[in-house]
């Protein structure tokens, strides 16, 4: 999760906090026609604008946020200023007037919903012509100016807000997945280091002569090449033909003393580099479950492109088992469907006791 302190949001906040501490500070000289009137009560109008704003400054500053209670409070007061008892007899608009249209964009930047912003703008549209003490030609724009000011602001925050929350969200996406790909590697690791424990294990096993027999001796060599190659992470020695692929896998596990009974496409179809290894890697498995579990040493391979897939389905008449009790073994989930599903490709297993095993793997074929 991405930390608060850090996030793009919480950023923003602070930027938002600057503008209107900024804005605020820069906004004060525009009361010094109050001054220069001189009256007790615009002297005091004055000072009271200066310190609630610098209030309301520091509060921000702390918070590093505009707290809405607070903007709602300074709004108020800015309004407030607007007092007709502040417009000289001379003039037609209260001399605070400018110092609203800079200080009231804060209700814009509060974080308030759409109508909120839209009603407190609007109050000060009114306040400013309750003030007017003549109608001229520039009685609508002063008028809208505190409403239209305002509307600018909230729309500008929360565009910036938008993206913001957007950027975190992204951010955090991003971690999650370094924190899966981290975990995968690491998964990767531990499992290259079984595989090269197991491997010193079988090759100190032939290395021994610890195995008499020799069918399980040329099983033992032929697994111990693939697992050789798999550890060092160099690609199978293929042709880029996936038929001639498969037709070397076949001799290889022959020459152990399975007997292959292969029926052909009628077709050569052609599969990119991954789903060949897929194939060939969840065919090899079910080869090589033949031996290891149906207790037979004959097994039917039908090969076939159908529905724009090409299909390996393995056929032993071994002991089987009964799928609806039995646990799928690890050689089977892992070595067959896993791999599969990742290359958008497919498996089925069918076996029943005495009746032997069926298991169908297919991929899509390139189009």
């Amino acid at each position: 999760m991405v930390s608060a302190v850090k996030s793009a949001a919480n950023h923003v906040e602070r930027v938002l906090v600057v503008v209107v501490a900024v804005g605020r500070l820069f906004s004060l000289p525009l009361l010094v026609p109050l001054v220069i009137a001189g009256t007790p009560l615009l002297l005091g109008v004055v000072g009271f604008c200066v310190t609630e704003s610098l209030l309301f400054i520091t509060i921000c500053l702390r918070r590093r946020r505009i707290p809405q209670v607070a903007a709602f409070a300074d709004v108020a007061v800015t309004i407030a200023v607007l007092w007709p008892g502040t417009i000289p007899p001379t003039d037609t608009v209260s001399h605070s007037y400018n110092y609203l249209i800079i200080a009231v964009p804060v209700a814009g930047l509060a974080g308030w919903s759409f109508v909120t912003t839209l009603g407190v703008g609007a109050a000060a549209a009114v306040a400013v012509a309750a003030t007017m003490t003549e109608v001229t030609w520039t009685v609508v724009p002063d008028i809208a100016n505190p409403l239209v000011v305002t509307m600018i602001s909230w729309l500008i925050a929360t565009s910036v807000r938008i993206a913001a929350n957007h950027l975190d969200t992204q951010r955090e996406h991003a971690v999650a997945a370094a924190s899966r790909l981290a975990r995968e590697r690491e998964r990767v690791r531990q499992a290259q280091m079984l595989r090269g424990a197991l491997l010193d294990v079988l090759e100190g096993l032939m290395a021994a002569d610890a195995v008499p027999d020799e069918y399980v001796r040329q099983q033992l060599r032929s697994e111990t090449a693939w697992l050789r190659r798999l550890v060092a992470a160099e690609p199978a020695a293929g042709s880029g033909d996936v038929f001639d692929d498969l037709q070397q896998l076949f001799r290889e596990k022959e020459s152990t003393g399975l007997r292959l009974n292969v029926r052909w496409a009628a077709t050569r179809p052609e599969l990119t580099g991954e789903r060949t290894d897929a194939l060939l890697g969840a065919t090899r498995e079910a080869l090589t479950n033949v031996v290891k579990h149906a207790g037979v040493t004959e097994a039917d391979v039908n090969l076939d492109v159908v529905d724009g897939a090409l299909t390996i389905e393995v056929i032993d008449g071994g002991r089987g088992f009964d799928t609806s009790v039995a646990p799928v073994g690890v050689g089977i989930r892992e070595s067959i469907q896993r791999r599969l599903i990742e290359v958008d490709g497919q498996a089925r297993i069918e076996s029943f006791p005495s009746r032997g095993t069926r298991v169908l793997v297919s991929v899509p074929v390139n189009r």
